[in-house]
């Protein structure tokens, strides 16, 4: 038998379960703890006899609700409020490419910028940049080295190549140079005898030279080889904006 007791009635009434009424019994008329997993058969509690929100967050008990209480494929997407699952909300490593749909995650739900972030240059072997993406205008036909320090970021130098180009050696010259030089000529002494008849004298040696001067040697322009460009590959340069 039930017992029940309405506002205002001074005893307790015999009745049958059908004594009761919808909504006779509320949270008011229950004490507080007063019922609890022990007191509740096991499966007698379904979403049908549970009003709709009824049951939030604020009556369900910190880490009581976990995986093993929620059948497989229980809650779906329109059982979630917008909003509600959150990253602060979710164990760490507990979602992996296994529990995502195929193509559930498109660009639209990834963060602005949060695989790639602004500024980033790549290289693409496309036509044109792809979505997101400029060109980066000031890398064509030119190598990319490492900012040194002091250096300017972005900074270029030198001539840009063309394409496909092969850049040869041009003309070039070398200095010569000339510092001007002497020659010694050798003077010897000489005997002279004439009609049988001798006679002595004396003679000298000198060694007299040149006047010291340049030659005037030059050497002309001249070069003319292959080139010798490091062997490299064209490919499109893009800036993520």
């Amino acid at each position: 038998e039930v017992m029940k007791r309405d506002a205002g009635d001074t005893a307790w009434v015999c009745g049958t379960t059908s004594g009761v009424g919808p909504g006779d019994i509320d949270t008011a008329k229950i004490a507080a703890d007063a019922v609890d997993t022990d007191k509740i058969r096991s499966d007698s509690v379904i979403r049908a006899k549970i009003a709709a929100l009824a049951v939030d967050s604020s009556k369900l008990a910190a880490g009581s609700v976990d995986s093993e209480k929620i059948a497989p494929n229980a809650v779906n997407v329109e059982d979630i409020a917008d909003g509600a699952v959150t990253g602060a909300k979710l164990a760490a490593l507990t979602i992996d490419s296994s529990k995502l749909a195929a193509n559930s995650v498109d660009s639209e739900k990834v963060v602005n910028n949060a695989l790639v972030p602004a500024g980033m240059v790549s290289f693409f072997a496309l036509a044109s940049c792809p979505t997101g993406w400029t060109e980066y205008t000031t890398g064509r036909g030119r190598y990319v080295v490492g900012l040194p320090g002091g250096g300017a970021l972005e900074g270029t130098n030198g001539t840009a190549l063309s394409n496909l180009e092969d850049r040869p050696v041009g003309q070039h010259n070398h200095g010569v140079t000339d510092p001007g030089h002497t020659h010694n000529i050798l003077n010897s002494a000489a005997t002279n005898q004439s009609g049988g008849m001798s006679a002595k004298g004396n003679t000298t040696s000198s060694t007299p030279g040149t006047e010291s001067n340049t030659t005037g040697v030059t050497i002309n322009n001249a070069g003319s080889v292959a080139g010798t460009n490091a062997p490299y590959v064209q490919l499109l340069a893009c800036k993520k904006n």
